[in-house]
């Protein structure tokens, strides 16, 4: 049984870009329902935002995209898990170098290092061609 410093939802969304205006608005809803201050929900929803639509441009996989929400006490959780697919660690892609000029940079990355920066802890793991990404934040 939840209490009232716990909090959770689950929700599979479609393998489609046009599911992230959606899967923001559910996010938005979830935060107020759990008394998330509104100065920690920016860093999650960039991160399943970022996290989202690169499961769904770089992915093979073709069933729905799972978010699953939870607040514990102080604590924030937002996981994307994806079925059938192959591993992709982003704790292990390499962060973007921002001192290069623009001219000198590669694409991609930016992204991964930005949600870095405004959640507190990502964690991955893959299991069973299941691959499961945790956005973490706290919020105290």
């Amino acid at each position: 049984m939840m209490t009232d410093r716990e909090a959770g939802a689950r929700r599979e969304f479609p393998r489609s870009l046009a599911a992230v205006s959606d899967l923001l608005d559910w996010s938005e809803r979830f935060f107020e329902a759990a008394r998330i201050p509104t100065d920690h929900r920016f860093g999650v929803q960039l991160g399943l935002e970022e996290l989202f639509t690169n499961l769904v441009k770089y992915g093979a996989g073709s069933h729905p995209i799972e978010i699953e929400l939870v607040r514990r006490d102080s604590v924030l959780l937002a996981s994307l898990t994806d079925q059938d697919v192959e591993p992709f660690d982003p704790t292990a892609a390499p962060d973007a170098d921002t001192t290069l000029p623009l001219d000198s940079r590669k694409p991609g990355g930016l992204g991964l290092h930005l949600v870095r920066r405004v959640v507190d802890r990502v964690d991955y793991t893959y299991e069973n061609r299941c691959s499961r990404t945790t956005l973490v934040k706290r919020l105290g």
